[in-house]
């Protein structure tokens, strides 16, 4: 008895697991409260309960059987048990009264040293609201959006702006930062309402270069768990520039180099604009002569740095001038402030500025002439002089030179030559350079002409166009080159002087610079063509008698030049009349013929050319005088034309007519073959020929003439004019009809009627007749289809004989095989069905000889047997009452025959005969008693041979009698144990009996009933007395026990039975296991 008391003792222990932690959950989902447990530390658990604060919302007993929910959110909550890991209290749709401080307690029955007992399982559950506004504002109360910008705003600008957070849960943390840290200038407020509090931050910044490029961000933190929430503006600030700095020249420059000024200002926001200005006038950036370009780039401040570039080329007007750089931006014009400058002066060195005077000078040979050259430079020292005429230096070291130094800069000339004429310009060099004068001084030496004759229009001439030819004496070398006289000369002869004037006219200093008026003149010399341009004489209608080479001699104020080369003067005319012949007289159609055009008189140039005409149309790629067509056509039946031409024109035209003849050909001639359906109702054959002059069509049955009077037939013939649009010449068409209404049967015999026709024609003057032959055939659709055989049987996997499908038809048919069932198309293009690879099994059925042409098709078909052996297949059923397996045969034939054995392991009688029977071709084998697993086999044949044997294994059996008496130990055995089990149990009853009433005697124990919460040990024994659904535990004292109660019957700490009414309070439990097992350890010492 005692020891069955032991074992039913129950030890309840607490097991707290660590401090609390806490969890951070969003309104509205569901969260998981994890209560772990420790079953391998501190053994098997009793029971779990579930506090929110200091009241209890779950409890759930240690085998997850049993849970329960209590309180005003029970609808909400569910525990589920985890077997040995954890215990999960569940809470949908969590709300903001969730929120507390959750708790679970943890009792196992027997607890080991080794638990963990230092403290419950606490939870803190903070409820997570986002805000559901959040927002940047200015003090107005304007809504700045979130990633926006500000501004433009002015350097020293106020800016007070507001971020608001509405609706949050737990308390937001709301900042100001700039660009990362945090900012002063800002006053939090805060308001809470239903749980959710309301908080602003209110910023007030003077704004200063420290705002640029940097970020203003509103930073919003509510939980360690939950993301920061950023809310940015950025705010665009505009400053003043801070510094301005103008370089690029550190001494002087020269005249014409690129000079290149850079004014850099920098802090600006926005980007400065620069100005320059020389001395006080301001420089247009649309100069011409000068190139401006400012670009800003942005800096890391977020200011700008300008930078502005000015390249003009430095020139005189450029020496000495001050160079000034100004920059301003709109906080400084808003300001009123003074541009921030720049100045750089300017030094320029430039060669001399040259002058030449006097501008021209006139002089005779051997006279002499003095030239002027005037400067201005810096520095003023010269360095070289050069005198250059016409581009080229003079080289002044002769005699007849003097001056055209630095001490001495101009240059006088003695002995002028005709060389000596030019233009003199003067060049400087100082140590910058070199300059010269952009005019120069034009030198006039005068001397005899020479000429050269000209004629307008040029040469040659054409005689037919009848024109005017001017002929001019140009002066090719002469000073002056002004002609007062012109002697022209044909061929050597003085045709004739121009102008035709007295000589007192051309005296020395008489021409037309004269101060003498034209009238004056006139009546001086009492002579009209004396003041005629003598450089120009006029031939009128010019033609072949003009034809000669022309030369003329000038006169100028220094007398008679020379005789000019002789130029000829070439007319050119058109040839004479043209003659043309052709050859043959009579060309043939296919032929060659020749047309040759000649001309006696060939013009000037000598004709080599000719234009022809086919009718009244050109022939552009013939231009010889012969031109061969080959062959001849159609087209050559017409009028030819030629003339001969040259650069002097068209001679006159020949014409000529040609005909054309042609031997008997045929346009279109009888086909090699002929074919036509027996029953076709017309038949007509055709045959066209071309002749000129025209011939006779006849017909021909097998080389006899058919004639008009033949009933069998009737001949209609046609004459066909030309026709240009094929080139065809006059023909004549015949047509051969077929008279069927006076054949047999109104048809054709397809044995009798094939037979060749012929067309032929008759001569010609020009040809021989010509004839054409077809084979006529009488045509008619496949008949008398058959087969070598109507039926072949053979064995499968073998081939069988060939067979051949013949027919009847014309023209000759194509055959094709093709099995019935499929439509497949075994054989194309062959009479003759084949299997090369043998047959199988499936490749049985009919198979169909298609004969086709194109009047119709025919068919013929064969049965093809596939023979094969049997295979079998064994089932298992029941047959009329008995156990049976049935054999299944699949051949061709079917006259099977079966045979049935069994082989087994341990059998020796395996050769015993089987009963079996056979009907509807099926063997049937009756099992009866099986003493070992077997294998049956079965095997069939027919005709053709032996199939493959099949099988089926059968576990062994015996009837129901027979397995009784060997199970007859096993029954015994059983209903032993079976008596057994209902002893133990009737004595279990009655102890647990006898300790009910026990208990109940027990009522003193009653009175001590107490339920503390581990948390709330001063807490009245019946405000936390709980019941939990665990049978037999005893109800416990109300204080622990002392070593001493502890007696050897044990009986007043068993309480933990499985009665539910009689549970004690876990600190009781606690207190008395840890008594007793202090009283145990002081035995031991």
């Amino acid at each position: 008895m005692r020891v069955l008391l032991l074992l039913l003792f129950v030890f309840t222990q607490d097991c707290y697991c660590g401090d609390s932690t806490t969890l951070y959950i969003s309104r509205g989902t569901t969260t998981h409260l994890k209560c772990p447990i420790d079953t391998k530390n501190c053994g098997e658990l009793h029971s779990v309960k579930w506090f929110k604060g200091l009241e209890r919302i779950g409890v759930a007993s240690g085998d997850g059987s049993f849970t329960q929910v209590e309180g005003s959110e029970k609808e909400r909550l569910r525990i589920e048990f985890k077997t040995g890991k954890s215990v999960l209290l569940e809470i949908k749709s969590v709300r903001i009264e969730d929120e507390d401080l959750y708790s679970c307690e943890i009792t196992y029955l027997e607890p080991t040293e080794t638990c963990d007992t230092s403290d419950e399982y606490k939870i803190n559950l903070s409820v997570v609201v986002s805000p559901s506004i959040v927002s940047i504002m200015h003090k107005d109360g304007t809504i700045i959006r979130n990633g926006s910008t500000i501004g433009p705003l002015k350097e020293g600008h106020r800016l007070e702006t507001v971020c608001l957070v509405h609706g949050a849960r737990p308390k937001p943390i709301v900042g100001w930062y700039r660009n990362g840290r945090k900012l002063t200038h800002q006053i939090p407020s805060s308001d809470e309402n239903s749980g959710l509090h309301d908080v602003q931050s209110n910023l007030s910044l003077t704004l200063s270069r420290h705002e640029l490029g940097s970020i203003l961000e509103c930073r919003i933190s509510t939980t360690p768990n939950e993301s920061i929430l950023s809310m940015q503006i950025y705010i665009d600030l505009e400053v003043r520039p801070t510094k301005i700095h103008l370089s690029g020249v550190k001494s002087h420059v020269v005249e014409g180099s690129k000079v290149l000024l850079q004014c850099q200002v920098e802090g600006a926001r926005p980007a400065a604009n620069i100005s320059w200005y020389n001395s006080s006038k301001l420089i247009d950036e649309l100069n011409e002569l000068t190139t401006i370009s400012t670009n800003a780039h942005p800096k890391s401040d977020g200011t700008y740095e300008t930078v502005s570039q000015m390249i003009f080329t430095a020139t005189r007007f450029e020496n000495n001038a001050l160079i000034r750089c100004e920059a301003d931006n709109v906080v400084m014009r808003n300001e009123m402030d003074k541009p921030l400058h720049d100045t750089i002066p300017l030094e320029v060195l430039y060669p001399p500025l040259v002058v030449v005077k006097p501008d021209n000078f006139t002089v005779n040979e051997t006279g002499e002439f003095l030239l002027f050259c005037e400067y201005d430079a810096n520095p003023v020292s010269l360095q070289s002089v050069r005198w250059l005429q016409n581009h080229t230096v003079l080289n002044l070291n002769q005699s007849r030179f003097d001056g055209g130094n630095p001490e001495l800069t101009a240059l006088l000339v003695r002995n002028a030559t005709r060389e000596d004429s030019g233009t003199y310009v003067c060049e400087l060099s100082n140590q910058v350079g070199t300059g010269m004068s952009e005019r120069g001084i034009v030198v006039d030496v005068q001397y005899k002409p020479s000429v050269l004759i000209r004629f307008e229009p040029p040469s040659p001439i054409i005689e037919n166009d009848r024109v005017n030819v001017t002929l001019h004496c140009d002066v090719v070398d002469g000073n002056p080159r002004k002609l007062l006289k012109v002697q022209w000369m044909i061929n050597g002869d003085v045709l004739t002087e121009l102008p035709e004037c007295n000589d007192d006219a051309f005296e020395d200093g008489n021409d037309d610079d004269s101060s003498e008026d034209y009238e004056t003149k006139i009546q001086k010399n009492q002579n009209y063509f004396c003041f005629i341009d003598p450089t120009k004489i006029l031939l009128q209608n010019v033609n072949r008698e003009f034809l000669g080479n022309y030369s003329c001699r000038g006169y100028n104020a220094a007398g008679w030049g020379q005789k000019s080369e002789q130029k000829l003067l070439n007319v050119y005319y058109e040839p004479g009349n043209a003659s043309l012949t052709v050859s043959p007289p009579i060309p043939l159609k296919r032929k060659s013929m020749t047309l040759r055009c000649s001309v006696d008189d060939k013009g000037n140039p000598p004709s080599t050319r000719f234009h022809w005409l086919r009718g009244e149309d050109p022939v552009k790629d013939i231009v010889s005088s012969e031109w061969i067509i080959d062959p001849v056509s159609l087209h050559s039946r017409n009028n030819f034309s030629c003339y001969a031409i040259n650069d002097g024109g068209n001679g006159t035209m020949a014409t000529i007519n040609v005909e054309v003849q042609v031997a008997p050909t045929f346009i279109s001639t009888l086909p090699q073959y002929s074919g036509f359906l027996y029953s076709e109702p017309k038949i007509m054959l055709t045959c066209r020929i071309e002749c000129v002059p025209k011939c006779s069509i006849y017909w021909f049955l097998d080389g006899e003439e058919i004639s008009n009077l033949n009933e069998r037939y009737f001949i209609n013939e046609t004459s066909i004019a030309a026709d240009t649009s094929t080139g065809d010449f006059e023909s004549v068409l015949s047509e051969l009809h077929f008279n069927l209404s006076a054949w047999s049967n109104k048809r054709l015999n397809i044995l009798k009627d094939s037979a060749n026709y012929t067309c032929s024609s008759s001569n010609n003057s020009v040809g021989l007749g010509v004839r054409s032959v077809t084979s006529f055939g009488v045509e008619y659709p496949p008949e008398n289809v058959t087969v070598s055989q109507q039926e072949v049987q053979v064995v499968e996997g073998r081939t069988p004989p060939r067979v051949l499908c013949s027919a009847s038809a014309h023209p000759a048919p194509k055959y094709q095989w093709k099995r019935w069932d499929t439509n497949e198309v075994f054989v194309r293009n062959s009479p003759v069905l084949t299997f090369p690879n043998g047959l199988n099994r499936t490749d049985k059925g009919i198979y169909s000889c298609i004969v086709e042409n194109k009047h119709g098709n025919n068919v013929a078909n064969i049965t093809m047997n596939i023979l094969y052996a049997p295979n079998c297949t064994i089932t298992r059923k029941e047959e009329d009452g008995e156990d049976t397996l049935i054999c299944v045969a699949d051949g061709n034939p079917e006259d099977y025959q079966y045979i049935w054995e069994f082989s087994s392991e341990n059998e020796t009688d395996i050769n015993k005969k089987l009963d079996y029977k056979t009907r509807n071709k099926k063997s049937y084998l009756i099992l009866g008693d099986v003493p070992q697993k077997r294998v049956y086999i079965c095997r069939s044949n027919n005709t053709v041979g032996t199939g493959s044997q099949c099988e089926i294994s059968v576990e062994g059996h015996l009837l129901w009698w027979n397995k009784l008496w060997s199970l007859a130990p096993y029954i015994i055995v059983s209903l032993v144990v079976i008596c057994l089990i209902a002893v133990i149990i009737l004595i279990c009853i009655i102890i647990c009996l006898c300790r009910r009433r026990r208990k109940r005697s027990s009522k003193s124990m009653e009175k001590s009933l107490v339920d503390n919460k581990p948390n709330d040990p001063g807490a009245e024994p019946c405000e936390n007395y709980e019941n939990l659904p665990f049978h037999g535990l005893q109800n416990p004292p109300s204080k622990s026990l002392k070593p001493s109660d502890f007696d050897e019957e044990l009986d007043g700490v068993v309480y933990a039975d499985l009665d539910d009414e009689n549970y004690g309070p876990i600190n009781y439990k606690q207190a008395s296991m840890y008594q007793h097992i202090k009283f145990k350890r002081n035995n031991q010492k």
